[in-house]
Parts: C-alpha cells; structure tokens; sequence
C-alpha cells in the first residue's frame, strides 16, 4: 500500500513539474524597424517537485538571437538541486549546474524541433549512519526533440512553449 501512495506521489509531482515547465519567452526588439531580423530572445524554464521523500527545484534561463521566424539560437546556464530519503532516513543531494547552448527551428509557427548541448556539473552528497560522502562529477548531454509553442508573430513580445527532450 505504501508503494501505491509512493506512485501516486510520484505521479503528481511529474505532472506538477510538467504544468509549470513552461515559462514565457520574450523577445526584445533591438532596432527601431519592427521588420529587423536582429531581435534577442530571453526566457527559460522553472520546474519544482515535492513528496514526503523527495524534493527538486530548479531554474533554467537562457538569452539568445531569433535569426529569423524559422531559428532561434541561444545560450543558457542552468541550477537543480535533487533531495531524497530512503526508508532507513539517509539523505542523498544532489547539485546539477552548467552552460548550454541550443538550436530551435520552427518549421510551422506553433512547432518546433530543438538540439540543445549541456555541460553539467555534478555535486553528490550522501549521508548514511551519521557519515558524509561527497562526490564531484561532471557530464556531457546532448538533448533532441521537439515542443509547441504559441504562435510568434512581430506584434507579440512573449510566447509560451512546451518541450519534451531527450539527452542521446
């Protein structure tokens, strides 16, 4: 019964993550011409889960170049911190840090396919029977998939956007 409560938990805070996933990008128009091709992009994402185990917050911005209404190029840096207990009550943390940079191609106004490249570095802490155990590693990932975002258009300064990304 307690691994069903645990699922459902779990679940939740899946799906928590995912509705909040999602912040508005906005873009900055860098010229006077509304027809400029040269307009910067800001945005990111946040995401937060909490169970009676476990807990992750993070935050993701990123700042970039719309090339035009079909690429957006960008760089961006990114923070998560990972906690959990396990049923004898050890504590394991984790820190997950790093730049990144991706590629967004919009082959419609509302679709887009991305490739995004992460250098991460990762700080383990685990703590069993009154003992600290630090770890430092660091990890390369290289994320493909795809979103749909609001329609872009030169009248709009934000969108809002929803990616599912894999790390091959």
């Amino acid at each position: 019964m307690q691994n069903y409560h645990n699922m459902i938990r779990s679940f939740c805070a899946i799906l928590f993550t995912l509705t909040i996933g999602s912040v508005a990008a906005q873009r900055i128009q860098t010229s006077a011409s509304p027809s400029s091709s040269d307009k910067m992009i800001a945005g990111g994402s946040l995401n937060a889960s909490f169970t009676g185990n476990y807990q992750q917050i993070g935050v993701s911005p990123y700042c970039g170049i719309q090339l035009n209404r079909f690429v957006d190029l960008a760089l961006s840096a990114g923070v998560q911190y990972q906690s959990s207990r396990d049923i004898s009550n050890n504590k394991i943390s984790q820190v997950v840090y790093g730049p990144g940079a991706f590629v967004r191609l919009f082959p419609m106004r509302f679709i887009y396919v991305q490739g995004q490249y992460e250098f991460n570095f990762i700080q383990k802490n685990t703590g069993m029977a009154g003992v600290s155990v630090s770890e430092n590693h660091d990890a390369n990932s290289f994320l493909i998939g795809g979103g749909l975002a609001t329609p872009r258009s030169n009248n709009r300064s934000s969108y809002f956007y929803f990616s599912l990304l894999w790390d091959v």
